[in-house]
């Protein structure tokens, strides 16, 4: 069985697939599923071309499974997100299937598949999977929506794909109409090339075709330093114990996990977060900002600063200064410094009995806590003692 049979046998066993042609008769599964099956991997989101409104025909879907409506703004496309994770994205389909397919992003999305049919690959999009590059239609198709211009290089990114030559040249001459682009839209791209595989790769490229300058405000010069630093991380976060890097490749927030945001954070270093053209949840702009001030503890780490005290600072992202050190030493300090804010020698409300409050109580368990890590304190009596010397000053 050659990769299309196995990509058309997993299309037709698609049970969300299967939904929604039961629930929308002219319905066609187009893009990225498709690609990845065709890839073999593991895809969760769907995108179907349909001849009615999206958002009856998400409508429609809900019937059958239980999801939420999302409408985006500013475009035609409606979201069902189901409750296990997956999304069947609704969009209207633009005159006959080979006219809509004609019209978007890649050639390597440019495929569709209904029951009926079966699999229409009108432009080529099989053989561009196959050859492994990401090549467009016309500058138009990249000019309807400028974000496709970073798109290209967060799909390079994840699937270690190549940018051809001539969408490149069109990338470079409708990079500026990202800055016309929702920041929202941009963050969710952009967060994904970074969580990719490939991503110093497409970051490179992506810095000769200026797209990263119109979202970023730094020169490509200090961009290509920013990199190589990423380079660095990359490199000694793969050297790093696996319970870590499992811990920081999970997912965080806006779908980024928190390796990918320090990333983030070195790609930012010499320029704030806000005059960029993205928007980060609460979440990553907190533990961005962290990320930035480890980097700013680092340069002057020894001066008055040590290790200690920035992994205190770190707080529930204590692997974080230990992946932006490049230090082996501080994953065995970070592994001692958990165990020890774990399982305190004294509780909190045993201080507090000592008539201890607020500000007064943080600094004694810092106190307390930094013997510890010292090993100037092993025991709950030395941890008394000691607690009774700084109270009678």
């Amino acid at each position: 069985m050659d990769s299309m049979e196995r990509a058309v046998r997993r299309l037709r066993l698609d049970r969300y697939s299967r939904t929604v042609f039961n629930s929308i008769s002219g319905a066609w599964l187009v893009g990225g599923f498709i690609r990845d099956a065709l890839m073999g991997r593991p895809s969760v989101d769907r995108d179907f071309a349909v001849p009615c409104s999206p958002g009856r025909a998400a409508r429609a879907v809900s019937g059958s499974i239980e999801g939420k409506l999302v409408r985006f703004r500013g475009e035609e496309t409606v979201r069902l997100a189901l409750r296990d994770g997956v999304s069947l994205d609704f969009s209207i389909m633009r005159g006959t299937i080979e006219e809509d397919l004609g019209a978007r992003d890649f050639i390597m999305n440019s495929i569709a598949f209904s029951p009926a049919t079966g699999v229409v690959d009108p432009y080529g999009g099989a053989g561009d999977i196959g050859h492994r590059r990401i090549r467009t239609l016309s500058r138009d198709n990249i000019a309807s929506d400028p974000l496709r211009c970073l798109r290209a290089f967060r799909f390079a990114s994840e699937l270690g794909f190549d940018v051809e030559e001539e969408t490149m040249a069109f990338i470079r001459q409708e990079s500026g109409g990202l800055a016309g682009v929702a920041p929202e839209r941009i963050t969710l791209e952009l967060l994904r090339l970074l969580d990719g595989r490939h991503h110093p790769e497409a970051l490179l490229k992506a810095m000769t075709t200026r797209v990263l300058e119109t979202i970023i405000p730094l020169k490509n010069s200090v961009l290509h330093d920013n990199i190589n630093k990423m380079l660095e991380v990359d490199g000694f976060f793969e050297k790093l114990p696996s319970p870590v890097r499992r811990e920081m490749e999970a997912p965080f927030s806006q779908g980024v996990s928190g390796v990918g945001l320090l990333r983030l954070a070195v790609l930012l270093r010499g320029v704030d977060a806000g005059r960029c053209r993205i928007r980060l949840s609460r979440l990553n702009l907190r533990r961005l900002m962290k990320a930035q001030k480890f980097m700013h503890d680092l340069d002057r780490f020894g001066d008055g600063l040590d290790v200690f005290d920035i992994l205190f600072s770190a707080g529930e992202y204590l692997y974080d200064p230990v992946c932006l050190s490049g230090r082996p030493e501080w994953v065995s300090a970070a592994d001692r410094f958990g165990k020890i804010v774990r399982r305190r020698l004294l509780a909190p409300s045993e201080i507090e009995d000592a008539g201890v409050r607020g500000r007064q109580l943080g600094a004694l368990l810092y106190r307390i806590d930094r013997e510890r890590f010292y090993g100037n304190i092993r025991t709950a009596a030395e941890a008394r003692r000691f607690l009774s010397r700084l109270l009678k000053r």
